[in-house]
């Protein structure tokens, strides 16, 4: 069960959430049910919390605390028991200095704080998101997915997604639609991101202090320290999957791994962090008091 708290307005959040009687207020023609008492036994996401205002947050806190609640206009006290989980894109830590979020409130809701990165420092995730969208909206369409050119590729990993993953949904949607055959070629990307200049984080390797040779050094070895360099960091990128590297790079997968041979590059798994998952007594969180940041053919 999930609730976007920004899509309420304030006067109506309090019914969605707690429900209301039969004539609680005008328009209350029938008595209904609210999200916390809908997602009794399972999980309520809310999202945007941090844009929920003060006196909907101390009802909250005190549904946390005592796990029962009233509906709007009733008297009957209603027993719950869920896993909370909430987001924001706020900085909750400004916000709780600002007064406008509760300490308190965020402390109970806080238990297993996940911090999600912005889009912009992810910028290996967005050849899989590209795809993943690709492929989604594509079969939606009933049509196959269109390739994507290098060029068009490494646009998109320029750019600096404000909107994070949300933004590049919506992109890759457009440009669903808005083609016709062959791959999608970089004239088809919206113009905010043709004219993006690459960031630290996406932008060409810096080869600052490479381009003079030592003494001693012969050309030969200066290349093939720059290749091994490039190699490194496009298996960096892209999570050392060596068939998304080659298509970064432009190469073939043979030629890749040839190379990473030639160079002695070994892969390198990342461990995967463990998921905390508890039931706590209150209901768990998602949100995080620090602000969040956010050539290859694509099949």
């Amino acid at each position: 069960m999930a609730i976007s708290c920004p899509s309420i307005p304030r006067e109506l959040i309090e019914a969605e959430l707690f429900g209301h009687e039969k004539g609680a207020y005008t328009g209350a023609h029938a008595e209904r049910s609210g999200h916390l008492e809908l997602a009794n036994g399972g999980t309520l996401f809310l999202d945007e919390i941090g844009d929920m205002d003060l006196a909907t947050q101390t009802k909250l806190l005190r549904v946390l605390q005592e796990r029962e609640f009233t509906r709007v206009g009733g008297r009957q006290r209603i027993h719950v028991d869920l896993r909370l989980v909430a987001a924001t894109s706020r900085n909750i830590a400004e916000e709780i200095r600002a007064g406008r979020f509760r300490e308190d409130l965020y402390y109970r809701i806080g238990v297993v704080p996940i911090e999600m990165p912005p889009l912009r420092a992810r910028v290996g995730d967005i050849p899989l998101l590209v795809r993943h969208f690709l492929h989604e909206i594509s079969a939606r369409a009933q049509q196959t997915p269109p390739a994507v050119e290098p060029r068009a590729l490494r646009q998109l990993c320029a750019y600096d997604w404000p909107g994070n993953v949300r933004e590049l949904r919506n992109v890759v949607e457009y440009l669903v639609a808005m083609h016709s055959d062959g791959a999608i070629r970089f004239e088809a990307l919206p113009e905010r991101i043709r004219s993006a200049v690459a960031g630290p984080d996406a932008g060409d390797l810096d080869l600052a202090g490479t381009l003079t040779l030592k003494r001693g050094e012969t050309l030969e070895a200066r290349l093939m320290s720059v290749e091994g360099s490039i190699l490194r960091e496009a298996l960096e990128r892209c999570g050392w999957n060596q068939s998304l590297a080659a298509r970064l790079l432009g190469i073939k997968e043979s030629t890749l791994r040839y190379k990473l041979r030639r160079y002695d590059i070994r892969s390198v798994k990342v461990p995967s962090r463990p998921v905390r998952r508890s039931r706590p007594e209150s209901g768990g969180s998602s949100l995080d008091p620090k602000p969040p940041g956010q050539g290859n053919w694509l099949h």
